[in-house]
């Protein structure tokens, strides 16, 4: 058990048993020379407390017990999706554990979780955004999907006076807190490691989208190829939706499959996330890919790994996310005024590098998959 949760159970019991409303709380000085813990987190731990509603503090008098019971905060979370088929590595990778987090972090404080699932919908998801300030909750996490289309809602929430923080994406033009992962460096620091293998081919295979997450990893891969001076080849995905007509996808199929035939060898492929890396393995499986000559790269877990390639996986910090956006609520419901644009870093990890045999092999660079 974490100090400051130890030290949360221990005040509230002394709460339970030894106080009434109104009495003057031990001050920060006391509590430490009776439990036995650091200041910082005495500190903390009270903090907490004042946010959650057991204490209060008063300037120049100190702190004392709440008058009434402590009022449960509730804290809307909306989020794209929680499963779908099309979408069941975003949803396992990054969502769920996102969730969990912000769940588990909320307990802590005493808060309670309204939930909101758009599936995706910019109409759902402004239906939910609206509907969280008609029941006036306390705080909102949100997980944005809706561009320029749903921005209004997102300044009515602040309008309201409902502290707001954004999660995986920020949103260009809006003055709000966010947690996010540094999705420049997603892509700069994995072109960084893949020619340090003494690979020049590297691709990355990305899809249209206006979203920040989209446009920092487009970026951190153009300026990272740049620096290295080595050629930039990018390969744009469509989306594979249920709305799209099937001859659509069939023709974006040929493209894309086209593209990755073309491509120079020894090579590696990054893929803009998860889902999309899927789609590239599938298809790589398809055309009968050396793929001893290739390295694969994609931010998150994919649900779909082939077994016989290197691959150089992308995590973003979801669980860290969801804690932190938590943390940000609870400290502006405190009366915290401190603007907080939180970036985290990536972890890149190599896996079946053994697989990978390309450069030892001092392979043409001029060859290609479709001879």
């Amino acid at each position: 058990m974490a100090k400051i949760d130890e030290v949360k159970i221990q005040l509230k019991e002394r709460l339970r048993s030894q106080y009434q409303p109104g009495d003057q709380f031990p001050t920060e000085a006391e509590l430490v020379r009776q439990l036995g813990f650091g200041r910082s987190t005495i500190r903390e731990a009270i903090g907490q407390l004042v946010s959650e509603g057991y204490l209060t503090r008063t300037q120049g008098k100190g702190t004392f017990v709440a008058c009434e019971n402590p009022p449960h905060a509730t804290i809307a979370v909306v989020v794209p999706t929680l499963y779908a088929e099309l979408d069941r590595s975003h949803a396992e990778s990054v969502v769920v554990p996102l969730l969990a987090s912000v769940t588990s972090e909320a307990r802590k404080h005493g808060a309670k979780i309204l939930l909101y699932v758009n599936d995706e919908s910019l109409e759902a998801e402004r239906d939910d955004l609206l509907d969280l300030i008609n029941r006036r909750v306390d705080g909102a996490i949100v997980f944005y999907i809706g561009g320029d289309k749903n921005k209004q809602c997102l300044e009515m929430i602040q309008d309201a006076g409902i502290p707001l923080v954004l999660v995986d994406r920020y949103v260009e033009g809006l003055d709000t807190d966010y947690v996010i992962t540094d999705n420049a460096a997603c892509t700069r620091d994995a072109v960084n490691a893949i020619a340090d293998m003494g690979i020049e081919n590297i691709y990355y295979v990305t899809h249209i989208d206006d979203s920040s997450t989209v446009r920092d990893r487009m970026m951190g891969y153009v300026r990272a190829v740049d620096t290295l001076g080595i050629s930039s080849n990018v390969i744009i995905l469509a989306d594979f939706t249920k709305d799209r007509a099937i001859d659509a996808e069939i023709r974006e199929y040929m493209s894309v499959r086209k593209s990755l035939e073309s491509i120079s060898l020894p090579a590696a492929i990054l893929s803009a996330n998860a889902d999309i890396h899927t789609i590239v393995s599938s298809l790589l499986e398809d055309i009968g890919a050396p793929l001893d000559q290739l390295v694969l790269g994609h931010v998150d877990k994919a649900s779909h790994l082939l077994s016989n390639v290197c691959n150089l996986q992308i995590d973003q910090a979801h669980s860290e996310m969801g804690a932190k956006c938590v943390q940000i609520l609870m400290n502006r419901l405190s009366g915290s005024d401190e603007s907080c644009k939180l970036v985290l870093n990536p972890l890149l990890t190599f896996q079946n590098t053994a697989a990978f045999v390309g450069t030892k092999k001092a392979a043409d660079a001029s060859s290609v998959i479709n001879h």
